[in-house]
């Protein structure tokens, strides 16, 4: 995958300049697609306590709710200095839209691990995925899609995407798919 410093500027189908690999002949977007497809972060893990359960026995549907915003919270801590420039920019995300897929059920005393990634990013918006599993098994629990628009805070309006944000994102994307791909990479201490 190119570096950030290898990407140059070019306007995707809808006009907005973004940033290609200058071999990539498609959209920029098309390309953060083709990028992205999700390298997974852990970004949550919790126990299921007995009150987290309802009158038939399993978790109720309330804490995977709190699970999944807990670990969308954590995302972007992942990306180094993402937090920074957004303040940089005074902007910040607001959740509109999550889809969730409740797949098999948890019960008290399960082990949870939620691990999240990137699946589309816009010029205004950005979805990511959230894989809840239970961490000594890795039986998948639930999903979630979650759609987060950029906001600006004085404006208290949506905005688009700082390019700052937007090469933040696509460097960590790289990195993390750079050290799954060739696992050598990571020195143990």
């Amino acid at each position: 995958l190119p570096s950030l410093n290898s990407l140059s500027s070019a306007k995707d189908v809808s006009g907005i300049s973004r940033e290609v690999t200058p071999s990539y002949a498609a959209p920029a977007h098309q390309f953060l697609e083709d990028l992205i497809m999700a390298e997974w972060m852990e970004t949550h893990r919790a126990v299921v306590h007995p009150w987290y359960c309802d009158h038939i026995g399993h978790m109720n549907v309330r804490f995977y709710g709190h699970f999944f915003d807990d670990a969308g919270f954590h995302i972007w801590n992942m990306i180094d200095g993402a937090h920074i420039a957004m303040k940089q920019h005074g902007v910040g995300v607001v959740v509109a839209r999550t889809t969730n897929d409740f797949v098999n059920e948890a019960n008290a005393g399960e082990l949870l691990i939620v691990k999240s990634g990137f699946t589309r990013l816009g010029n205004k918006s950005l979805t990511y995925t959230q894989r809840m599993t239970n961490a000594e098994n890795g039986t998948l629990i639930a999903t979630q899609d979650a759609v987060e628009v950029f906001f600006d805070l004085k404006a208290r309006k949506s905005t688009d995407m700082p390019d700052e944000i937007l090469r933040l994102v696509i460097n960590d994307i790289a990195c993390r798919r750079e050290l799954i791909s060739h696992p050598e990479i990571i020195q143990e201490t």
